[in-house]
């Protein structure tokens, strides 16, 4: 493994386990915050922890020995649509945790400034903006990507 590799594997698999339990504690106090809220944290952390695990798989796992294999496959003729499936899973979820962070910020931003009417704004609209938000990062990709 390169050096590299085994300084982000050494901090990162630690800090995924720490996030999972942070997700973990999320769901248990689910009843104390807002569904908003709630369904918000959980979409940024299914997001975050699938970019992480997916930029592993097509940037960091490229400089190892023993996962050439794959990406020799991958170049071979006939395996084009997988490799382009592949980069783009990887370059829209970058996008997607934009996304989520501006719903997040948004989402905590409306609590500060509508203190009253908060809840029910995002209790109307929280789903209707996440279909938009990760609408408009799904076609951004795409029209970046073709």
């Amino acid at each position: 493994m390169t050096l590299i590799n085994a300084i982000m594997l050494a901090y990162g698999l630690p800090m995924t386990l720490v996030y999972i339990l942070v997700i973990i504690s999320v769901i248990t106090l689910r009843k104390e915050l807002s569904p908003s809220f709630f369904a918000i944290y959980l979409i940024m952390a299914a997001v975050n922890l699938t970019t992480y695990f997916s930029t592993w798989w097509t940037h960091r796992l490229r400089s190892e020995s023993f996962w050439f294999w794959f990406y020799e496959w991958s170049n071979l003729e006939g395996t084009e649509l997988w490799r382009t499936i592949h980069q783009f899973i990887a370059s829209y979820f970058f996008y997607a945790q934009n996304a989520c962070a501006f719903l997040f910020t948004a989402n905590r931003f409306t609590a500060i400034v509508l203190p009253g009417r908060h809840l029910e704004f995002w209790a109307t609209f929280h789903w209707p903006f996440q279909l938009v938000i990760h609408g408009f990062s799904l076609a951004v990709c795409v029209c970046t990507r073709y």
